[in-house]
């Protein structure tokens, strides 16, 4: 008995207008989120870019790691 109240119950919910409006706020909430979270990482993955472009411009000069080893033996 308490299955079939439930059922019923399930079944009006998911008809009325409530259901249906909260479905599409959601839905465009979801879209606008995903749209903001998008533009936010292109905006840092160019801000990142940039910036290592700057540092390898300014580490260009510096030995590599294994090069260092070699100078500095004991440091292994």
């Amino acid at each position: 008995m308490i299955f079939l109240i439930a059922k019923k119950e399930l079944i009006d919910n998911w008809q009325s207008r409530k259901i249906v409006l909260a479905f599409a706020l959601c839905a465009i909430l979801f879209s606008v989120s995903f749209y903001l979270a998008l533009k936010d990482y292109s905006g840092r993955l160019e801000s990142y870019s940039l910036s290592r472009e700057s540092w390898d411009g300014r580490l260009g000069n510096l030995p590599h790691k294994s090069e260092s080893w070699r100078r500095f033996p004991n440091l292994r």
